[in-house]
């Protein structure tokens, strides 16, 4: 309420301009209805007629003017959709993503030329039709096939011109909340994929997304707290940690977590080439909500944690090929990930020698295990914790495997 009065103060004193001489003008003085007669205002405060002024009108009834609105809003079924978005069982980028494909923000061609951008508006997957949400998720040729065989009762809403929350709001009615989870999963994929052939690669098979789909549906069934989500990490033949040759050379290894609860957490552990902890290290990340950003941000910590401990020579491993392809040059973005990217290969040059490898599941045990444990911040250590020489008891069993 203090800054709309100082607003109000704000815009008492604007000066207009009026046949070429400046006057103040105090709209808050003036009648809000001009001229009208037999009107009849619907206003809980009675009072108040056709005569009222500006400032009469809004100072008594801001928030129950706000309520009302509310309400007539969360009664309409747009907003049971928007709800339900929110209360799916899928990790928290999925609902991210979704609620973006809900309120139109998708920067398709069809959105980007909306705002001014000079870009063709064909999809550039059947390179036929305009690229609206709808069509990019749904409704482009190039996914017809891929729909059919997957089992789910779509039903037939309002034509090729229909809106995507229309549309959605459609499928609602139709599939039960498991298909309209899988679903979700499987848009996110094909977005994922599009985006891939929009930065110039080549599009790879809609069958791996399925196979991802899949994966995911049964990390969400198992029910744990941390949900660890495929990264585009592929098979490599299973070896275990291997320690850096030369004395002077330290390797870091890290990993990522996000919680349902959307808190993410990463594990950075520096070992030397006898296989010994010189730090590791467990940090609370807030406000992240996309898995890959976390994976980034956690080879950041870690090497900020390195350059601290004055190690001039490492080698940074991690299980996110997305993050290594991205720092070993494979397509740098212009996201918040890309940024993040960016901050790391400034960060290199504070040492003699740094490379980055991806590494699988096995020889990464270590950090996948900090970074996935339910350790128990003390109350002193804000949202990090770190151990100097030393490590903690829930990587005993990863880090016994790695020298046996």
């Amino acid at each position: 309420m203090e800054k709309y009065l100082e607003g109000q103060r704000s815009v008492e004193k604007r000066p207009c301009e009026k046949n070429r001489r400046w006057f103040y003008n105090n709209i808050f003085k003036s009648p809000w209805i001009k001229s009208v007669e037999n009107f009849t205002i619907r206003y809980s405060n009675q009072s108040l007629n056709v005569n009222a002024t500006v400032d009469e009108l809004i100072l008594p009834e801001i928030k129950t003017a706000y309520k009302a609105a509310h309400q007539s809003y969360s009664s309409s079924n747009r907003w049971v959709a928007y709800k339900g978005v929110w209360n799916m069982n899928v990790p928290p980028k999925i609902r991210n993503f979704i609620w973006r494909a809900y309120r139109n923000i998708l920067p398709t061609c069809i959105v980007l030329r909306n705002r001014g951008i000079d870009i063709d508006n064909k999809c550039c997957m059947c390179n036929s039709e305009e690229e609206t949400i709808r069509h990019a998720l749904y409704g482009c040729s190039v996914l017809q096939d891929f729909w059919r065989n997957r089992g789910l009762r779509f039903e037939d809403v309002g034509g090729n011109g229909i809106s995507f929350i229309d549309w959605f709001q459609g499928q609602l009615r139709s599939l039960n909340n498991r298909e309209v989870e899988t679903y979700c999963i499987l848009a996110s994929k094909i977005w994922q994929r599009r985006n891939f052939v929009v930065h110039g690669s080549a599009p790879y098979s809609l069958s791996r997304i399925w196979d991802d789909k899949q994966r995911m549906i049964e990390t969400l069934k198992e029910g744990d707290e941390a949900i660890p989500i495929i990264l585009n990490r592929t098979d490599s033949p299973t070896t275990g940690w291997q320690a850096p040759s030369s004395w002077f050379v330290f390797k870091l290894n890290v990993d990522a977590s996000l919680r349902l609860n959307e808190r993410g957490r990463i594990g950075c552990v520096i070992r030397d080439n006898n296989g010994r902890c010189i730090a590791t290290m467990t940090k609370k990340i807030q406000g992240v909500v996309d898995v890959v950003q976390l994976e980034a941000l956690a080879v950041y910590e870690g090497m900020c944690l390195a350059k601290s401990l004055m190690c001039t020579d490492i080698q940074v491993e991690g299980d996110a090929k997305q993050v290594m392809d991205l720092l070993k040059g494979g397509g740098l973005n212009r996201s918040y990930l890309g940024q993040i990217i960016e901050d790391i290969l400034a960060l290199k040059l504070n040492f003699k020698s740094v490379s980055f490898n991806w590494v699988a599941r096995s020889p990464n045990l270590v950090a996948h295990t900090l970074a996935f444990s339910d350790f128990s911040f003390p109350i002193n250590s804000l949202d990090s914790y770190v151990w100097l020489e030393d490590f903690p008891s829930i990587i005993c069993n990863a880090l016994r495997s790695d020298i046996s």
